[in-house]
């Protein structure tokens, strides 16, 4: 009878031990994949497992992957970017490396090596003939004494210069009428352009540093998260600006500044390589107009290009002095109808 109870009690503790399990392994939530690599125009659906919920998707890059809304993904062009899925407050991330289509080929197979011919023997060098005794050299003659030089005839002197009739007065200029008062050009709000700073790696020179300054003369500054509109040309708008953490490089007495922004292309034309903003068009200065310098950071992000209608997301590092409270972000772009630059500042909190 107890042998029976006995067996009873461990069959009951192996079913609650087994259903325990089971609705563990259920509440596991994650994404079916998290790294793929596509073809161009190749599709590939993602899923979260584990749960019914509302699920929102979106790409990093739309220009290189796009996800629908039901977490189908398309590749678009060749570039990586990463499928963010979010759900019950929380995010789960895919890698997406996309490749072009067509580009892999089979290898060809290599020829077996053909069997390598027995070296012929040498023939025995001929025994070189000896060297003949060369002539003894002549004596050269002695050289011949050289005539002694003449003695040059004494110049004769010559006649003094007769005296020059002394010169006319001239008349005396008449007075010219008084010169015109120019007017004075009107300050503009816009600065003139300033010379781009010179990228050298990690480390600039002191005078490299103090080259470019702000000069404040009622410049309309945009604050943090202001979306600058520069009409059938660019959206602009700085989202985020950060300190980093000390990496190796950075100098005694900067600190380093990461600037988060995006833009989007609402008409901009040119090549692919000018279908961006970057370095080249974005500085940033100390409160004090000193230009800080470009830190290149693993984590820097400039697409290569911006297409009409797309929207991009960057981030790029500079060096401040350490003491900086808050920093000015100079955006300046060319049209590309018509060739104007224009300008744009942002003023940012550091502290």
């Amino acid at each position: 009878m107890k042998k029976y109870v006995m067996t009873l009690l461990m069959l009951a503790w192996g079913i609650g031990f087994s259903l325990h399990i089971s609705s563990q392994a259920k509440s596991i939530v994650c994404l079916n994949q998290t790294s793929i690599s596509m073809k161009k125009g190749e599709q590939v659906q993602l899923a979260i497992k584990g749960t019914k919920k509302k699920i929102n998707w979106s790409s990093k890059h739309t220009a290189i992957a796009k996800v629908s809304t039901k977490g189908k993904v398309t590749a678009v062009k060749k570039g990586k970017t990463v499928i963010i899925a979010k759900c019950d407050g929380k995010k789960y991330r895919c890698k997406v490396k996309v490749v072009e289509a067509g580009n892999t080929r089979k290898p060809k197979a290599t020829a077996k090596p053909r069997a390598t011919a027995k070296p012929k023997a040498t023939a025995k060098p001929r025994a070189t003939a000896k060297p003949r005794a060369t002539a003894k050299p002549r004596a050269t003659a002695k050289p011949r004494a050289t005539a002694k030089p003449r003695a040059t005839a004494k110049p004769r002197a010559t006649a003094k210069p007769r005296a020059t009739a002394s010169p006319r007065a001239t008349a005396s200029p008449k007075a010219t009428a008084s010169a015109r008062t120019t007017v004075e050009p009107q300050a503009t709000n816009q600065l003139e352009k300033t010379s781009e700073p010179t990228v050298t790696g990690t480390v600039d020179h002191q005078a490299e540093q103090n080259r470019d300054k702000v000069v404040e003369s009622a410049v309309p500054y945009k604050e943090m998260g202001m979306v600058w509109q520069e009409e059938g040309q660019w959206d602009f708008q700085v989202t985020k600006v950060e300190k980093g953490t000390v990496e190796q490089g950075v100098e005694e007495g900067k600190q380093l500044v990461h600037i988060y922004y995006q833009y989007t292309n609402k008409g901009y034309v040119g090549s692919k390589y000018d279908l961006k903003i970057n370095g080249t068009q974005l500085h940033v200065f100390d409160e004090q107009g000193n230009a800080g310098r470009r830190f290149a950071c693993k984590a820097d992000c400039t697409p290569v290009s911006c297409a009409q209608g797309n929207t991009c997301e960057a981030m790029l590092s500079y060096l401040l002095p350490k003491e900086a409270s808050a920093c000015v972000i100079r955006i300046g772009i060319s049209r590309s109808d018509s060739g104007k630059s224009v300008v744009a500042y942002y003023k940012c909190d550091l502290s």
